[in-house]
């Protein structure tokens, strides 16, 4: 009788595998956690990069007019008239037509529309 005693006092044996589980679990959470700061600083600097490249991208059409006063085909014809080259013909004619980029226009997002047939 005292042997049936003592094995309804002690904790019943955990299994092996379950004995690792919440440790298991408390480093997959870590695990988890470390990597989404992972991702979020990642998309942050993301983000920062679309900002800059667009940034960048504005101060490149802002200098085009002012390379194509020095590289254009206007300053090239300017400098081949100089140095006593003769044009041909055809190109007494031609013209410039956009020396700037063309106006960007927003057009409206098309909206929903939503009708109700009450029958």
């Amino acid at each position: 009788m005292s042997d049936a005693a003592t094995t309804t006092l002690t904790a019943p044996a955990l299994r092996p595998g379950f004995r690792l589980a919440i440790p298991l679990f408390v480093t997959l959470l870590l695990a988890v956690a470390l990597l989404g700061v992972v991702n979020q600083r990642l998309y942050a600097e993301q983000l920062a990069l679309m900002d800059h490249k667009e940034r960048l991208l504005a101060d490149v059409a802002q200098a085009r007019p002012l390379a194509a006063v020095v590289n254009g085909p206007q300053a090239v014809a300017a400098w081949a008239a100089a140095n006593g080259m003769v044009p041909i013909p055809e190109a007494r004619a031609a013209l410039l037509i956009a020396p700037t980029p063309a106006p960007v226009f927003d057009t409206p997002l098309p909206s929903l529309e939503l009708r109700t047939i009450w029958r």
